[in-house]
Formats: structure tokens, sequence, C-alpha cells
């Protein structure tokens, strides 16, 4: 078993950008689509009102977990760069370190 660790800086900051992208793509055609989800009743008679209200609801309850999900990949993004910053600035540290000795 290996004991040492290689990451590519440039490409996770790549990724990280990547998975920005795609979040936001996803936003922007919830947001453009949102109408399309919008059910206006049939009719005016109770079923008609009950279906177009729970489509809705349905349609509602969509986008709060699209939204969830693209929060979700933001955050993922986020750890990306955190963490390829940290092993980066440690592996600075550790190259320093060794220089100096």
């Amino acid at each position: 078993m290996s004991n040492s660790l290689s990451v590519d800086a440039q490409r996770t900051a790549d990724s990280a950008a990547h998975l920005d992208d795609i979040a936001g793509k996803l936003e922007q055609a919830v947001a453009a689509n949102r109408d399309a989800l919008t059910v206006p009743a049939a009719g005016s008679d109770e079923v008609s009102v009950a279906a177009a209200k729970t489509f809705n609801e349905v349609a509602d309850s969509f986008e709060d977990q699209v939204l969830k999900g693209v929060a979700a990949i933001r955050d993922v993004a986020d750890v990306i760069r955190t963490q390829t910053h940290a092993i980066v600035g440690r592996d600075d540290q550790v190259a320093a370190e060794i220089a100096g000795s």
C-alpha cells in the first residue's frame, strides 16, 4: 500500500469550476422553465381545481429539490477547492521545510 498522495491542483480546480457550471445551468433551466410547470385548472369544478393544485404542489417540490441539489453540487465544488488548497499549501510548507534543512 502506498502512503503518498498526488494532487493535480489545476485538474481539481477545473473539476470544481465544471461542477459550478453544471449547478448554474441547472439553476437557469429551472428558472427558465418554471412557468411550464405551472398548470392552471382546466375548469372551476372541484376535481379540476384539486388536480391543478396537486400538480403545482409537485412542481414546487420538484423545484425545491432541484435547488437543494444545486446547492449540494456547489458545496462539493467548494470542498474540492478547499481541500486542494489545503493539500497544496501543506505540500509547499513541507517543500520549504525540506529546502531549509
